[in-house]
This record gives structure tokens, C-alpha cells and sequence, in this order.
């Protein structure tokens, strides 16, 4: 959602910001517009393999802890939020450039094993959410032998 207001020409200056911020959006997520899926912007993550489990690291400037939900849904990882202006209504300026990206998201990243839903946790520092999602314990296989009976 481009916080330019409507009513602006369009400008070449325009033009090359709004370029530049589709092209940043593929840089960082590729050419699927699956983390995105119509959103104006949606937090950067990184996702990394640990020996006992996996740790997500998402860019979450500006929003509060409050504005953050995160759930485990189905095997997924689910991260929605609302990220709000901090402009006042009544200002009548117009800008020169807009760059930052306001508004709802949701991110939903699949995980290749099962994880262990009870023990998740998570943390948000100075614009950076950690979510620990620790893996499932495997099913211990156990064998039971069964007396067979003369009949």
C-alpha cells in the first residue's frame, strides 16, 4: 500500500520508488508473491535448522508486542500483526519520499518436521521476534511380543 496520497501526479520519481520497492519485494522473496499474497508488505524472515529444532528470526520494526499474534497452525507457523502509522492526521505536508510500508500481514511458513507445539517460544527485542520451536520427540517403536495359545 504506497503511502502517497492519490491526488499526487504521478511522477517519474514516483514511478522509480514504487519499481524499486517490487523489485526489493522479489529480491527478498522471490518471484512468488507467496510471503506477500497481496500484502503491501510483509516482515522478512530467516528460518534456521538446529540440531534439536529450528529458530525463526523475523524483522519487526516499529510493532509492539501487542500487535504481534504468532500460532502454530497445522504444521505451520503462523505470524499476523498490524503494523500503524505513527503520523498525525491533521498533518498537511506532503512528502518527498515514502518508503516505509504500513498495514496487516500474515506470514505462514511450513516446517519440514513436526515440532513440538507445547514447548514453542517466543521472544520480541528491539525489533526482532525469535520464535523457538523445539522438534518433536519421535515415537518410540516398541515391540510386544504376544503369546500364541494352543487352542
Amino acid at each position: 500500500m504506497s503511502r502517497l496520497p492519490l491526488s499526487l501526479p504521478r511522477t517519474l520519481s514516483n514511478l522509480q520508488d514504487e519499481l524499486g520497492h517490487m523489485l526489493n519485494r522479489m529480491w527478498h522473496t522471490g518471484i512468488s508473491t507467496r510471503p506477500l499474497d497481496g500484502q503491501s508488505w510483509a516482515p522478512i524472515v530467516d528460518v534456521l535448522e538446529e540440531s534439536n529444532g529450528y529458530v525463526l528470526t523475523a524483522e519487526v520494526p516499529g510493532l509492539r508486542v501487542e500487535d504481534i499474534d504468532v500460532a502454530y497452525e497445522d504444521g505451520d507457523l503462523v505470524i499476523r500483526g498490524q503494523k500503524t502509522s505513527t503520523e498525525d492526521e491533521e498533518d498537511t505536508g506532503e512528502y518527498i519520499k515514502a518508503e516505509r510500508r504500513f498495514g496487516a500481514f500474515c506470514r505462514r511458513i511450513t516446517l519440514p518436521e513436526p515440532v513440538n507445539s507445547a514447548a514453542i517460544t517466543a521472544t520480541c527485542r528491539m525489533g526482532l521476534l525469535t520464535v523457538h520451536l523445539p522438534r518433536k520427540e519421535p515415537i518410540q517403536r516398541q515391540t510386544v511380543t504376544i503369546q500364541v495359545l494352543d487352542d
